[in-house]
């Protein structure tokens, strides 16, 4: 791929990822309005989105587990942490899953998704900071002994 259609790719995960992002948080909110207690609109959240990935499986018990746990996750993102958070959670998710890896550098690709991947490791440290507030990440400051 060239520069336009690597940019295309971005661009275009970037909405599925928005699109992903507000559908699920109209879900839980509907869901949420409808049974007036978060966490059971959790609960019926991951069932209701878990159930159709299954139905049609031929590995019922590892495709449930699967499901669960990543409709969970997003679940709980959205109810504990807020919108902000299962939207990146969404759109790193897209490119990191859809990203080829590999170990070998004489591959033309590798270096490009180095590159992402450090990208997506600044993005955490940066909100690690930012959530810090200045204190510092292992209790008292090294320097003030």
């Amino acid at each position: 791929m060239g520069v336009r259609e690597a940019a295309g790719a971005w661009l275009s995960t970037l909405v599925i990822s928005i699109l992903a992002t507000l559908f699920f948080f109209f879900t839980l909110v509907l869901l949420r309005m409808l049974v007036r207690n978060a966490w059971l609109a959790a609960a019926m959240f991951v069932a209701l989105f878990t159930i159709p990935k299954v139905l049609g499986s031929d590995h019922v018990v590892i495709d449930t587990v699967v499901w669960a746990t990543i409709y969970a996750i997003a679940a709980v993102a959205v109810v504990r942490f807020g919108l902000i958070v299962l939207g990146i959670a969404s759109l790193m998710a897209n490119v990191l899953l859809n990203l080829p890896y590999t170990l070998d550098f004489s591959y033309w690709y590798a270096t490009q998704c180095f590159f992402i991947a450090l990208i997506f490791v600044a993005i955490g440290v940066w909100g690690v900071y930012t959530s810090l507030a200045g204190k510092p990440i292992f209790g008292k400051n090294i320097l003030e002994g």
